[in-house]
């Protein structure tokens, strides 16, 4: 322990003794965060309430110590905490109302999801003129499978606060996800309006493409959000392409490779946040980020009505197919890829816990392979030692940097089996079968029912609301 952490807990000590001494509070409340003392910081709250009772700043700081442990554990404390603060009769913050739908909409149990819901609701009376309160109740609605009051709800929001960039956003997306991606893609078209796209930006010194007929004309497409959106999106890009226009892709270094060797005739280039004097020189006529390209295109080109578009690197592909096999320990025949986690905390609802995958590797002719976007060894090291199978974890791919790697051992499956992330859009895009086990609240990219508009090798299988991912995972045929 350093001298600062010593004096850190006696200045503890002395207080707890003395609790009128608020500089001193002050003090190791301020120097405990920068220190990132955050166990400290509970054991020191906890105590602190248990001598003078309820309170709700001292809540909300044991909330944020729990929160930035960033454990499955303190999770779950800092949602007994959240509720231990609503239930005081104090004024809370917006940013305690934010607070609630990553804590207890997303926790996956109903009692805290109609908790979120009625303290959303207390919230808006609270905080009438917060947008963040209305679209956090919006989206705890959909949680709930009330997606007609989710909508409504944004309606009304829009109409009393006027267009504000984030509801319209929600909104958009909200839409596109009930429509089957057959209304809102209009709204969509404005999402750099809002805040989480104000970074997302580039200056162009040409016209932004609104849907204006490409015969023989040029366009600078340009990335943005994701490596599973890029993905998805470029689906339709063979349709800008039979248009007979010209096509320059500014593209994010870890994906040029694999977009130079699937769109041959498009030029790639580096995606930059200015463009520099040299490409200002080029006639260009348009230029547009490359989710526009599904504003103006659908529903007039659907990609799952054509041929699969990526081409991965079919040397490397091989090479990785035949390391696979030579590594199974069954002397399996077929590689089953596998996806269970997502990297963003905010989606952790899409889930599922490993060793449901069991389930898969029954059949002694099945070698499971992890496609983890994020690598997940922890996982995989409980999972082997839970059921005694192993799930080849190839360190050598970068999925992270190298996309074009990543893409080639996805081509190496014979199927894939993955949750709602980049996985399944790599894998539906270079043709292989996939099994896309999509959570109850879904997402705008794959519509409520039926086919997806993307992939023809991607099969949905919608998780209902209350459905646990057991149940839904045991109605599957064995592979």
């Amino acid at each position: 322990m350093s001298a600062a952490d010593a004096q850190l807990k006696d200045a503890a000590k002395v207080f707890l003794r003395d609790t009128t001494r608020t500089d001193l509070l002050q003090n190791i409340i301020t120097q405990g965060f920068e220190r990132q003392q955050f166990i400290f910081l509970e054991t020191f709250l906890n105590a602190l309430l248990k001598k003078v009772g309820k309170n709700t700043d001292l809540y909300w700081l044991l909330f944020q110590a729990l929160e930035a442990q960033n454990t499955a554990q303190a999770r779950i404390k800092a949602a007994g905490c959240l509720k231990q603060l609503f239930q005081m009769p104090n004024a809370k913050t917006q940013d305690m109302y934010a607070s609630i739908l990553p804590y207890l909409a997303y926790s996956g149990n109903k009692a805290d999801l109609n908790v979120a819901i009625k303290l959303l609701r207390d919230g808006i009376a609270q905080i009438p003129d917060s947008a963040k309160i209305r679209r956090d109740l919006a989206e705890a609605l959909q949680q709930d499978n009330r997606s007609d009051e989710a909508e409504t709800l944004l309606d009304e929001a829009i109409a009393q606060l006027g267009e504000h960039p984030d509801l319209v956003f929600d909104r958009s997306l909200l839409v596109l996800k009930r429509s089957h991606l057959r209304a809102g893609l209009g709204e969509y078209a404005r999402r750099f309006e809002a805040g989480a796209f104000k970074d997302v930006t580039l200056e162009a010194p040409w016209p932004r493409w609104q849907g204006e007929p490409l015969a023989g004309k040029s366009i600078y497409l340009w990335a943005e959000q994701g490596v599973g959106d890029i993905v998805m999106w470029a689906g339709l890009l063979p349709y800008l392409l039979q248009q007979n226009c010209k096509i320059t892709l500014a593209m994010y270094p870890k994906m040029q490779a694999l977009m130079k060797r699937s769109f041959p005739d498009i030029e790639v280039v580096d995606r930059v946040d200015n463009v520099g004097d040299a490409m200002r020189e080029r006639q260009m006529d348009y230029h547009a980020p490359i989710g526009d390209v599904m504003v103006y295109c659908l529903p007039e080109y659907t990609p799952s009505a054509h041929p699969a578009f990526l081409k991965a690197d079919s040397q490397l592909a091989a090479k990785l197919r035949q390391r696979y096999l030579e590594k199974s320990e069954s002397k399996a025949t077929r590689l089953i890829g596998i996806s269970w986690a997502t990297a963003a905390k905010t989606f952790s609802r899409r889930d599922i816990p490993l060793p449901l995958f069991w389930r898969f590797a029954h059949d002694a002719d099945v070698q499971l392979v992890s496609l983890q976007y994020d690598g997940r060894s922890k996982d995989l090291a409980e999972f082997t030692k839970q059921t005694g199978v192993t799930v080849i974890q190839d360190h050598a791919i970068d999925a992270v940097e190298h996309c074009d790697g990543w893409a080639a051992q996805i081509a190496a499956m014979d199927e894939v089996i993955t949750i709602q992330n980049a996985t399944a859009h790599f894998a539906g895009a270079l043709g292989v079968k996939t099994t896309l086990l999509l959570s109850s609240f879904g997402c705008w990219r794959w519509g409520m029912e039926g086919k997806n508009h993307w992939y023809d090798s991607v099969e949905i299988i919608r998780q209902k609301s209350g459905d646990p991912w057991k149940s839904v995972l045991a109605n599957l045929d064995a592979l």
